[in-house]
Parts: C-alpha cells; sequence; structure tokens
C-alpha cells in the first residue's frame, strides 16, 4: 500500500547534478514528513571470467572494499545536501532494476534525468522513463537546472497537467504537498504546454498521472516525455488501475 504523506522516500544517485538536485528536493520532502531516506546507486564490480581460487578469494575482498568505498562515497553525497539521516544502497543490478528493487518498501522514487559519472546507462533518459513505466509508487523526477532551487524554497505550489484524465490520486497529492509546504494547487495546461516548462512558470513541481492503459499510446509517451522535456520538477502519480495490472 502506497502511503501519502510518504512513509520511506527513495532517492537515485549517480553523483551527477541532476541526482544532487534529487536528493536535495527528497530530503526537504522526507523532513517536512518525517520519511526515511533511502539512497541507493548502482554499480558493477567486474570479475574476471577466468581466475584460480587464490585469485577467486582476492576478488571478493577487492569488491568487498570497493562496496564500502560505494557506499561511504554515497554517504557523503547525500550528506552534502540533506541533514538527514540516511540509508545506503549499492546494487550491482542494472540500474532501473536497482531503483524499482530499492522501491519495493517506499511510497514514492526521486531521481533526476542525467548524470556526469557513473555506468552511462544510468540517466541516459530511458532509465527514467522505464522507471515511471514500471514503478507501482510516484516518480518524482529533477533537473539539475531547476532541482536545487526549488528544493530550498519553502513554499511548494502544484500544478495538476492533464486535468481531464486527472485521477484522485494525482489530485490528492497535489493537496497533501501544498498543504505541507503553504503552497497552492491550480489546474496546469496540457502535456504538451508543459515541455520546457511553458505555462507553469513560478511553479515548484507538476503533477501528472500516469494511467496503465491510457486511449492513446501517443499521450502516454508524451506524459513520460515530461521526464525530459519540463523542466519544472515532475511527480508521475500512478493511478489505481496501473497498480493493480
Amino acid at each position: 500500500m502506497v502511503h501519502h504523506p510518504p512513509k520511506r522516500v527513495v532517492v537515485a544517485v549517480d553523483f551527477g547534478e541532476a541526482s544532487g538536485a534529487a536528493v536535495a528536493f527528497a530530503g526537504r520532502i522526507a523532513a517536512r514528513f518525517g520519511s526515511t531516506l533511502v539512497a541507493v546507486h548502482a554499480d558493477t564490480f567486474e570479475v574476471p571470467p577466468y581466475f584460480t581460487r587464490e585469485q577467486l578469494e582476492l576478488i571478493e575482498q577487492e569488491v568487498r572494499t570497493a562496496r564500502l568505498k560505494a557506499e561511504a562515497e554515497l554517504r557523503a553525497f547525500v550528506a552534502q545536501r540533506t541533514s538527514l539521516p540516511v540509508e545506503v544502497r549499492v546494487s550491482e543490478q542494472p540500474a532501473v532494476d536497482a531503483v524499482l528493487g530499492a522501491a519495493r518498501d517506499a511510497d514514492l522514487i526521486v531521481m533526476g534525468t542525467h548524470g556526469r559519472r557513473g555506468p552511462k546507462r544510468w540517466w541516459l533518459g530511458s532509465v527514467a522513463e522505464r522507471v515511471i513505466r514500471e514503478a507501482a509508487v510516484p516518480v518524482l523526477v529533477a533537473h539539475a537546472s531547476a532541482g536545487a532551487a526549488g528544493s530550498q524554497t519553502a513554499r511548494l505550489d502544484a500544478v495538476l497537467v492533464g486535468v481531464h484524465e486527472t485521477g484522485p490520486e494525482a489530485r490528492s497529492w497535489a493537496d497533501v504537498l501544498a498543504t505541507a509546504f503553504d503552497g497552492t494547487v491550480r489546474e496546469g495546461p496540457t502535456v504538451d504546454q508543459c515541455a520546457g516548462g511553458a505555462g507553469v512558470a513560478a511553479t515548484s513541481v507538476v503533477i501528472v498521472p500516469v494511467p496503465a492503459r491510457p486511449a492513446s499510446r501517443t499521450v502516454h509517451d508524451a506524459v513520460v516525455a515530461l521526464a525530459r522535456t519540463c523542466t519544472v520538477p515532475v511527480l508521475f502519480v500512478p493511478t489505481n488501475e496501473a497498480r493493480t495490472r
């Protein structure tokens, strides 16, 4: 069951600017609601195809050392952007699987859209979009250009995009966030008009439902594409239908 306000917030980190903004935004939300904050990073520890028993033991030690180092770097990265205590997870799974796995017992996923370090597969657009399509919980996507500034403001104003398709879940999340951060909720422009931030100036977050089986696949693709095109942070909220498919 998904809770809102969220009890557990997962933030994905690849050590880039966008994920830094995501950590700041996730920390802001977790602090306001008293949520547990979990930071997850996907990393791959390469093992040679051929090795002796002695080499295997050495490799296992190197992997343990590398994991501890990655966990320390992850904890330090998060600590620079929020003062909240954090659970850290370093996964050897592909990025999408790592994020979705960490979010199995979470109520909200927060992530950026690109990165400057780490495996390129993390933030080449497809990862964020796959998480949005597959996650059973809301996904908040922040851009480096807007996320950091938005994470520092006391007020949070929400805009509901796709008014005619907005279900009660999206509106409920909008009300919860706006009330907690002394903001307002208004009905915004169409999905296409939101691209690039048009029509949502001075807005803290755009909230849009993600239906399981949309009437038009093109509309669904346009909704998910907001992760790339909308410069304002976007919260994608699954509908009841999406969560039960």
